[in-house]
């Protein structure tokens, strides 16, 4: 059973940097568990950028 959860957790992790890079799930399955981590950091960094730049927008548009 956690063979399977472990999978799914894998799958799902693929499935995620796919939709955020825009690239095919077997790509990210196909490389080092470590390394799709090492993506999940700068994709959530990216992220935190995006909603800070668009804060400072809206925050430029209420003046």
């Amino acid at each position: 059973m956690a063979d399977k959860e472990g999978a799914r957790k894998l799958k799902k992790l693929a499935a995620s940097l796919s939709s955020a890079y825009f690239s095919p799930i077997p790509y990210w399955l196909g490389m080092p568990v470590s390394e799709m981590y090492d993506w999940v950091d700068t994709a959530n960094e990216m992220n935190k950028e995006r909603e800070h730049n668009r804060k400072q927008q809206q925050r430029g548009k209420k003046r």
